[in-house]
């Protein structure tokens, strides 16, 4: 099985000047049974932005393309709507007791927020088939929010 991991496509704004097509044609000369997109495909989590960034995931040629948020797509209470229009509709797994998670901020109040949902949760699952054998790709969101950096704790 071929994997193919991208992260950081930081569409927005501040994106990179170079040129996507010749990074999407590079891209697509991998015979990648799995694309694993790690994150940060938005600078700001702006919904213009979480479209270009999904625009150009969708023009990968691989039937497996999984996509968990990183860091910079969660800096908008619409963040999780625009992550799952634009970019994947994963599953998202949720802590069964949150207080016992000591992940800074794991959940934020919905009466803070307005939503009911909550982007800072831990795991994102999604099975596929590959060559006719069932592939269960657990996805684990390790930052925390407002930080640049994150863990994976015990």
């Amino acid at each position: 099985m071929n994997i193919l991991h991208i992260s950081d496509l930081h569409f927005g704004t501040r994106h990179w000047k170079g040129n996507d097509q010749l990074i999407l044609e590079k891209l697509n000369t991998y015979a990648s049974d799995l694309v694993i997109n790690t994150g940060d495909n938005t600078t700001d989590s702006l919904e213009s932005e979480f479209r270009a960034a999904g625009a150009f995931l969708d023009t990968i040629n691989c039937e497996h393309v999984i996509s968990i948020p990183g860091n910079h797509d969660k800096r908008n209470m619409r963040a999780q709507d625009f992550f799952r229009k634009y970019i994947d509709n994963i599953e998202v797994i949720r802590p069964m007791d949150p207080s016992r998670c000591n992940k800074n901020k794991i959940l934020i109040d919905q009466y803070t927020t307005g939503i009911t949902e909550h982007f800072t949760d831990i795991n994102f699952i999604k099975k596929i088939k590959v060559d006719g054998k069932i592939l269960l790709v657990v996805c684990i969101d390790s930052n925390d929010s407002y930080q640049d950096i994150g863990t994976v704790r015990p």
